[in-house]
């Protein structure tokens, strides 16, 4: 089970790593109007236009969430594909909890008062693209760490033990 997790904190990492690459290309408008980064945007959660802590907020919501990520997933012998395809619906999750719950808090508000749709405006796509390729790269990065940390090789069943 450790090491499920301990490889999903990993594979979560890596896709923080990805979701910052594409919040630092998307862009939006600040509440005063000037043009910021969706990396400077999760940074001024934390500090005011400060991008480094934004980076900081996103690899460690990357490595959480992806710790849960190889709680929740209870096969460790599905092949990459799969496990990038459920990474990716569990990225869409994801989402849809960043712009119910942290989008709001963001705006100073509650889920779907006006002051929060008028931000999701601008952050859904934005954070819908970058959770789709972080869930993705978690689920083939986690797919590949245990079965790595596992030594078994993909697409080989396990060898059978002899009863004794």
């Amino acid at each position: 089970m450790w090491r499920k997790i301990g490889a999903g904190v990993m594979s979560g990492v890596l896709g923080g790593l990805a979701l910052d690459a594409l919040m630092r290309v998307f862009w939006i408008h600040a509440p005063d109007g000037s043009a910021i980064s969706m990396i400077g945007y999760a940074g001024s959660a934390l500090r005011p236009s400060d991008p480094w802590l934004g980076w900081i907020a996103y690899a460690f919501y990357g490595a959480v969430i992806g710790g849960v990520f190889g709680y929740v997933v209870s096969d460790p012998t599905l092949d990459a594909r799969r496990c990038a395809f459920w990474g990716a619906v569990y990225g869409i999750g994801w989402w849809i909890v960043a712009c119910a719950v942290f989008v709001p808090i963001q705006a100073h508000s509650f889920p779907f008062a006006v002051q929060a749709r008028e931000t999701l405006r601008q952050v859904a796509f934005p954070l819908f693209a970058g959770h789709v390729v972080y869930g993705a790269i978690l689920g083939a990065s986690w797919n590949w760490i245990v079965q790595v940390t596992s030594g078994c090789v993909a697409h080989q069943p396990p060898r059978p033990v002899a009863p004794r």
